[in-house]
């Protein structure tokens, strides 16, 4: 079952994660490695903040920190850097999956590219 979960996964244009109940990744789909040429060291626990668009590293730790502290589902949009030295815009989710108790056992959550979108509407401004 685990080897057909991850064979679907693999094949979603999203870039899938997880992370520990305090925030800290944990695995992330190989898409994201082939995109931004990290390696899982660069890019596990914190170190994902790193490929980050230096103008939304700020605002975007602040928010995941929020719900990290809060549990309150994750959802936001920045640029992360690419292989290449570009950066592309994504759209960041994340919910947690709660034990019987309510505490967080995990993060889940998704990395959708919208730069096509993002820069039609920047342009329309």
């Amino acid at each position: 079952r685990e080897a057909r979960y991850r064979a679907t996964v693999e094949l979603s244009p999203l870039i899938a994660w997880s992370a520990d109940p305090q925030g800290g990744i944990v695995d992330v789909v190989s898409r994201w490695y082939e995109q931004t040429g990290l390696t899982p060291e660069q890019t596990l626990g914190t170190a994902w903040a790193a490929a980050l668009h230096p103008e939304d590293v700020a605002e975007t730790s602040r928010q995941w920190r929020h719900a990290t502290e809060t549990g309150e589902p994750f959802s936001t949009e920045y640029r992360y850097r690419l292989r290449d030295g570009s950066y592309r815009w994504i759209h960041a989710r994340a919910t947690p999956l709660r034990a019987e108790d309510g505490s967080i056992i995990r993060w889940y959550g998704t990395l959708d590219d919208i730069h096509d979108r993002k820069l039609a509407e920047i342009a329309l401004r």
